[in-house]
């Protein structure tokens, strides 16, 4: 039983096409190269993000340190505030203290000294002594301002030089933070350009094996070289044909727009005339050129009342008469609704359509109203004389 079974998938191996074989060796050299290509793509995400997150901490850390440092200085600057307040406070304290002891002893004075002395005294005298104490005074507050601002000068100095330190010392820190963050920053890129260089060397040697694989392959089966080739040609082929096939499509939709139109037959004086009656709209004007091969003669109707399309009809009717086929036709024009009041009559018509220039061909222009038939056995009058004499 095994030995049979292995007779059956020697068979199914056998019963591999050479084509197949060289398809599933194609494909599964196109799977290699998209696993290969899919690892990088991995480990270039990887870095990338990597690389995003250590920005990312680097910012949250010089965050950090610049709230540190403004919480440092903001305390700094609370405790100066706080302690030039008290010493004005103590300042002030003094001066009012030393004003109310000089107002007391003045009082005292004047309390004490016999009456006829101070009424004796001269005025002058208690003038220079308040005058020599409020100078004293003012020597004394400078002094002591004097004082107090070496003091405050002596302990700004202090708290700078120990913010300078501190600052120092932080600086030292991050530095040493950043150096550290910045060395395994660059051992990590080295880690990670080291798998990068694994990596492509071993997608590359497996490119290699494939490749040789492949080549191999191909020289075993030089008989396919020219497939590819047959295929283009074959799909090369095929859209031509559809390309064919819309021309022959557009080329049927004419045709059938152009079958559209009214065919009559119309018997005159022994005379029978095939007439096709087409329209005037936009969209059929470029079919009239399919009519114009073995015509005879072209009947025109202008209508009387739209003196505001007299030109237009004039460019289409010049047009007309411009194409070869149409170089021996009689031209019958019906200047139609003349019932109507402000109808043109049939020589405004002739001057607006410039009939006068057209010296080498036959025309005539008729009145007519098609609501009451006036004007129209005249004109077919004349087509039908006109074609009698050119047979």
């Amino acid at each position: 039983m095994p030995k049979k079974a292995s007779k059956k998938g020697a068979g199914s191996k056998v019963s591999m096409t050479e084509e197949d074989r060289l398809l599933f060796l194609h494909q599964r050299a196109e799977a290699e190269q998209a696993i290969a290509k899919k690892k990088e793509e991995i480990l270039t995400q990887f870095l990338k993000d990597k690389l995003q997150k250590e920005e990312k901490n680097t910012a949250v850390n010089l965050n950090k340190l610049t709230q540190q440092w403004r919480t440092v200085l903001r305390q700094t600057r609370t405790a100066e505030l706080c302690r030039d307040n008290d010493a004005d406070h103590q300042s002030f304290e003094r001066h009012f203290d030393e004003k109310q002891s000089l107002v007391h002893k003045f009082t005292m004075a004047q309390l004490f000294c016999p009456t006829d002395k101070v009424q004796a005294g001269p005025v002058k005298d208690e003038s220079t002594v308040l005058q020599s104490l409020c100078f004293n005074d003012k020597c004394r507050a400078q002094e002591d301002s004097i004082a107090a601002l070496r003091l405050k000068l002596i302990a700004s100095q202090k708290e700078r030089d120990t913010a300078v330190q501190e600052l120092r010392a932080t600086k030292e820190t991050q530095q040493t933070c950043q150096q550290t963050c910045q060395t395994q920053l660059v051992q990590a890129r080295a880690l990670d350009r080291k798998l990068l260089i694994t990596l492509t060397i071993q997608s590359s040697a497996a490119a290699k094996k494939l490749q040789g694989i492949i080549s191999t392959a191909i020289l075993d089966y030089a008989d396919l070289a020219r497939f590819w080739q047959r295929y283009n040609k074959v799909l090369l082929e095929r859209l031509c044909l559809a390309k064919e096939k819309d021309v022959l499509t557009w080329e049927n939709q004419q045709l059938q727009a152009l079958l559209r139109f009214n065919v009559e037959t119309v018997e005159y004086k022994n005379i029978s005339f095939t007439v096709w009656d087409v329209g005037g709209q936009d969209k059929i004007r470029p079919l009239w050129r399919h009519y114009f091969q073995n015509t005879q003669g072209l009947i025109f109707v202008v209508d009387s009342n739209d003196r505001e399309r007299v030109n237009e009809a004039r460019e289409e009717l010049m047009r007309m008469l411009a194409e070869d086929e149409l170089r021996d036709a009689v031209l019958l024009i019906f200047a139609n609704k003349q019932d109507l009041p402000n109808a043109m009559n049939a020589a405004e018509i002739t001057d607006k359509l410039g009939l006068h220039s057209l010296r080498h061909r036959n025309w005539y222009i008729q009145a007519t109203c098609a609501t009451s038939g006036d004007g129209l056995y005249e004109g077919l009058d004349w087509l039908a004389n006109q074609l009698k004499n050119k047979k």
